[in-house]
C-alpha cells in the first residue's frame, strides 16, 4: 500500500571531442567596448549610452577542459491501495560541477579592460596603440562553476472498465521546478536563478487517457508548459520584442490509434499537435505585431500539426 523510496547517484561526463579539438567555427556578437567608443569619439561620432559594436567570436578547442561531475538524489513516496490506482510524489536534486559552458562574451571583455585574467579565453585587438579596440575573441568551452536544480514530480494513474469489453487507463504527471540556479562568476560567487525565465519553465503537466477495445487502443494526450518571462539580464533587448514580457502558457494535444494485429506485433497511426498551434510565440515587431516561435523546448509544436505511423514486430 505505501512505499518509501530514495536514490543517490554520481556521474562523470567527458567533454565532446569538438570541445577539445575544434578548429574554426563561431559567429558574430555585439559587445560594449570602451576603446571602440574612444575611436568613434575621435572621428566626431561619440557613442550613445549602451552602444555596441560587432565582433567575431571564434570557438576553438580547449585541451584543458575537465569532465563534468554530477550527483543526484531522490526521495519519495508511492501509494498503491489496489491494482487499479496509484499515486506518487518525489523530490529530486541535481548538482553539476565544472559545467561545460561558454563564458558570456561581455564578461570576458570587461575582465580584459579591468586587467583581470580571461583564462582560456583570448581577446584580440586592433594593432594600433592609439585605439586598440577589440576585433575578435577566441571563446572556447571551459569548466564554469556549477548548477543546481531542485524539483518535485507527482504522478497518478487509474484503470477501470466500461462494460465487459472496454478498458480505460488515465495517467497524469506534473513536474514543478523549485529552483534552477547556476554559478556565473567563481571570483565573486555571483549566481543566477533561471527558474521561470525562457527555456526553464517552472512547471510542466502531461495527461493521457487510453481506451482499449479488443485489439485496438486509442490514446488522447495533452502536454502543457508553463509561461516564461524574458531573461531579466536582457530586458533592454526584449522590451521591443516580447509582448507583455513573457512567453505564454502552451498546451499541445495529440492522439494515436494502435492495433495489435497479433501477440507479437502492432501498428500505430497518430497525429501530433491536433490544434496546429505553435508553442513559445512572442511578438517580434513592436508595431507590426509579427510573431515568431521559440523552438528550444516546444518540440514538434514548432512544425505545427504532423502525422506519424509506426509498426513493431517481435520475433
Amino acid at each position: 500500500f505505501l512505499t518509501l523510496r530514495g536514490t543517490f547517484g554520481t556521474s562523470y561526463r567527458a567533454p565532446e571531442l569538438n570541445y577539445m579539438h575544434q578548429t574554426g567555427g563561431g559567429g558574430y556578437l555585439n559587445i560594449r567596448d570602451e576603446e571602440w567608443c574612444r575611436y568613434l569619439e575621435s572621428d566626431g561620432n561619440p557613442c550613445v549610452e549602451g552602444q555596441t559594436h560587432q565582433i567575431f567570436s571564434s570557438r576553438p578547442g580547449n585541451p584543458n577542459i575537465d569532465p563534468e561531475k554530477g550527483r543526484t538524489y531522490t526521495v519519495g513516496v508511492l501509494v498503491e491501495p489496489n491494482e487499479n490506482f496509484y499515486a506518487s510524489a518525489d523530490y529530486a536534486g541535481f548538482f553539476i560541477k565544472d559545467e561545460f559552458s561558454l563564458r558570456p562574451i561581455q564578461d570576458i571583455v570587461d575582465d580584459y579592460f579591468a586587467g583581470v585574467s580571461t583564462g582560456d579565453n583570448r581577446v584580440n585587438v586592433r594593432p594600433d596603440p592609439t585605439f586598440p579596440y577589440i576585433t575578435s575573441v577566441d571563446r572556447p568551452y571551459t569548466n564554469i562553476g556549477w548548477s543546481a536544480t531542485y524539483l518535485v514530480k507527482a504522478e497518478a494513474g487509474a484503470k477501470w472498465n466500461v462494460g465487459q469489453a472496454v478498458k480505460m487507463n488515465f495517467k497524469n504527471e506534473g513536474v514543478w521546478t523549485l529552483s534552477s540556479k547556476s554559478l556565473l562568476d567563481e571570483k565573486t560567487g555571483l549566481t543566477k536563478q533561471y527558474n521561470g525565465i525562457e527555456g526553464a519553465p517552472k512547471w510542466r503537466m502531461n495527461n493521457a487517457l487510453t481506451t482499449t477495445w479488443n485489439d485496438f487502443a486509442w490514446t488522447v494526450s495533452a502536454a502543457t508548459i508553463g509561461k516564461q518571462s524574458p531573461d531579466p539580464d536582457n530586458l533592454d533587448v526584449y522590451a521591443d520584442y516580447y509582448f507583455n514580457e513573457q512567453v505564454d502558457e502552451f498546451t499541445q494535444y495529440n492522439t494515436a490509434l494502435a492495433w495489435a494485429y497479433s501477440a507479437d506485433g502492432s501498428v500505430t497511426l497518430g497525429v501530433t499537435n491536433l490544434g496546429d498551434q505553435y508553442g513559445g510565440l512572442y511578438r517580434t515587431g513592436g508595431y507590426t505585431g509579427a510573431q515568431t516561435s521559440n523552438s528550444t523546448i516546444y518540440g514538434s509544436s514548432y512544425y505545427g500539426r504532423s502525422w506519424f505511423a509506426s509498426a513493431s514486430q517481435h520475433f
